[in-house]
């Protein structure tokens, strides 16, 4: 696993004008709020991910995936009763609305494709390929981050952070003088 980075050389330098940071705090803060938030599928969650998942439809032609924020849909293969029984076939993506949030809103299927030939009206479920997650690193991600690197720095006189891992950072997570209740608050609304 590739240890996280939530600030660029360049950003320390801006994020941390108050007290400077070593790549290694930066490195180590960044590892700490993987711990706190938690990682998808081994990694941060602050990339682009890819997932597939087939999604059925309430009466109201809302479903919702899994993982979220949505970036894109990439590929979509619809099921549904036809004239001949269950038939699938792929349509475009982009027939597809959705919010960032993860909710997909099935498209009129009947409208879309010559329905005498597919025989569909109405999806029963469509399996779709997307992407999630974040292209770039949200900004209360860089601020908590550099929070988390200047409290390390202001306190490296007393550890060798060279020296810890990331498993050492579950139990600082709890230290109020490394995560304050501002940087909780920055994180909480990306915890799994």
């Amino acid at each position: 696993m590739a240890q996280s980075m939530y600030l660029t050389e360049n950003e320390m330098i801006a994020y941390c004008e108050a007290v400077p940071v070593t790549v290694s705090q930066v490195r180590f803060a960044s590892s700490m709020i993987d711990a706190y938030i938690g990682l998808v599928d081994g990694k941060s969650k602050f990339g682009v991910h890819v997932g597939t998942e087939t999604v059925r439809f309430n009466r109201k032609g809302i479903g919702r995936i899994k993982r979220s924020p949505i970036i894109g849909i990439t590929k979509a293969i619809v099921s549904g009763s036809g004239h001949f029984g269950m038939t699938e076939f792929e349509i475009d993506s982009r027939l597809l609305s959705y919010d960032e949030l993860g909710y997909v809103y099935a498209p009129n299927v009947s409208g879309c494709f010559n329905s005498v030939i597919s025989g569909v009206t109405i999806p029963k479920e469509i399996t779709i390929h997307y992407l999630y997650g974040y292209e770039e690193i949200p900004e209360p991600i860089k601020v908590a981050c550099a929070m988390i690197a200047m409290n390390i720095a202001q306190s490296a006189t007393f550890l060798n952070l060279d020296s810890m891992t990331t498993l050492d950072a579950r139990f600082s997570l709890s230290d109020p003088s490394v995560i304050t209740s501002e940087i909780r608050r920055l994180l909480s609304g990306y915890r799994l």
